[in-house]
């Protein structure tokens, strides 16, 4: 493969003026978090961390700890999703109480009696707190419920926990797109976006493209240009492979001043390097339209063709769909058949 260095055109859009934050900490609970800790009955179901009534508890007191995590120096915000749902008639003198753990200090920063009732609703209600009087240190965040009985909750459930954080200097990648499938030694064009969200301008930066069936990177990238905070630049670059292969690229953002490094690789993008000959490629439906697959992207159920068809999709490959495999397959290079579910009649 050969290995270019451009330079090529780029754009500015203006997104937005100001700043931008950070998403620093995020947790969906779509599965049992790494790090976390949990007691009592606490635990991870149905896309939420619960605190679920069962089984009965007598004097009860029941935390879930998160992990360490740290908050920029210049300050940022807490926001939570959350449903608190009571059983008044068991209620006594039960509480919930959301901490902020810094060291070996515990800052109660929300509250809830359950004498008072249920506390937002199903599904979830977004509470925010201001960080900045933990700016620059390693804090955790408890939920602690206790009293009398847990059958006076039917559940506390935390639907999504979000920490942002403002930088100085921040920058981030927000999308690389380009073509999926090329011919080898044709060049194609790709489009990475760099979005600066920090409070200071930005004077240029590096990307690095990377291949994952490469060694080091494959393009380079020099951004000479100034960025506001808000803004976002998009960077177009050229790449070409003299190899038939399938591979992913991804790009990285590179800034000497960057005080937060996560958010600086895009996701990767599929690409196939094909011969230049035409196939025919069938894809038959054999599962009678039936949903049995669940998709944790979408949280919906779906066909088990649909993951066959985005991936032909996404590989650049044109593709005929039938519900009925027909008599003659001569005429084709390649068929793709789900075989699951089917109802015999």
């Amino acid at each position: 493969m050969k290995k270019l260095f451009v330079l090529l055109t780029f754009f500015i859009l203006t997104m937005s003026y100001g700043f931008g934050q950070t998403v620093t900490l995020e947790e969906k609970f779509i599965e049992s978090p790494p790090g976390w800790e949990f007691e009592g009955n606490w635990g991870v179901e149905g896309g939420a961390l619960l605190l679920y009534y069962y089984p009965i508890t007598e004097d009860f007191d029941f935390t879930a700890m998160s992990q360490s995590f740290d908050v920029s120096i210049n300050g940022g915000n807490l926001t939570i999703s959350q449903f608190v749902d009571v059983y008044m008639n068991y209620v006594t003198n039960e509480t919930t109480e959301i901490i902020i753990v810094n060291g070996g200090e515990e800052d109660v920063i929300w509250s809830h009696e359950l004498l008072d009732g249920a506390w937002g609703n199903y599904g979830g209600e977004e509470i925010a707190f201001d960080l900045d009087a933990y700016a620059g240190e390693t804090i955790q965040l408890k939920f602690r419920s206790q009293g009398a009985t847990t059958g006076a909750l039917w559940g506390w459930y935390i639907h999504n926990v979000q920490v942002t954080s403002i930088f100085d200097h921040e920058l981030a990648t927000v999308d690389i797109s380009g073509p999926a499938n090329l011919h080898p030694n044709v060049e194609g064009t790709w489009t990475v976006e760099v979005e600066n969200l920090g409070l200071e301008t930005e004077n240029g930066f590096m990307i690095k493209v990377f291949s994952y069936k490469e060694f080091g990177e494959v393009v380079t990238v020099e951004f000479d240009q100034t960025i506001d905070p808000g803004q976002t630049v998009s960077v177009d670059f050229l790449w070409s492979s003299d190899v038939l292969h399938n591979t992913c690229l991804y790009a990285e953002v590179i800034s000497e001043t960057d005080e937060y490094l996560l958010n600086n690789n895009t996701i990767d993008i599929f690409l196939r390097i094909e011969p230049e000959y035409d196939y025919n490629v069938l894809l038959w439906d054999n599962d009678n339209g039936i949903e049995t697959i669940y998709n944790p992207a979408t949280g919906m159920k779906e066909q088990a063709s649909q993951t066959l068809v985005m991936a032909l999709y996404r590989a650049g490959i044109q593709f005929e769909t039938v519900q009925n495999l027909p008599g003659d397959l001569s005429g084709y290079d390649l068929v793709v058949t789900t075989m699951g579910t089917y109802c015999l009649s």
